[in-house]
């Protein structure tokens, strides 16, 4: 609900696209989508990397480790909400779109991963696991 929501990683259906939103300080949203990726095929694993860096002012998102696609956010993000962590789900009672498929190992990092790390990470198609090995 209204400033409770931080960040949501989907399917956007009507770009036919993987997409990341952040929420805003003013509770509006800001997006990017994994255009350099192109449409995500069924039963294909996905490689997902999104981050958030501050100090540009941007979000990012990169699928396989292909060339990322960044957007500016345009100022303060919302501070940290009070809804629950959801993985493969949304949130909103009744409409809450679980995911049809599989997912694998997640991370969070509090910094922005660089380029090589991103790529150490996909390991061309054959993911490793922190710490990169």
């Amino acid at each position: 609900t209204s400033g409770n929501r931080e960040y949501a990683l989907g399917y956007a259906s009507g770009n036919d696209r993987i997409r990341l939103d952040v929420f805003r300080a003013t509770d509006s949203d800001v997006n990017v989508l994994a255009n350099n990726y192109g449409t995500p095929a069924t039963g294909v694993w996905f490689h997902v990397i999104c981050w958030h860096d501050a100090t540009a002012d941007q979000i990012g998102i990169a699928v396989n480790d292909g060339t990322p696609n960044t957007a500016a956010t345009g100022g303060a993000l919302q501070a940290a909400g009070t809804a629950q962590f959801r993985v493969g789900a949304r949130i909103y009672p009744g409409s809450e779109n679980y995911l049809n498929g599989r997912i694998d190992a997640m991370y969070k990092w509090n910094r922005v991963l660089t380029a090589a790390e991103r790529t150490a990470l996909y390991n061309g198609g054959t993911g490793v696991q922190y710490p990169f090995s």
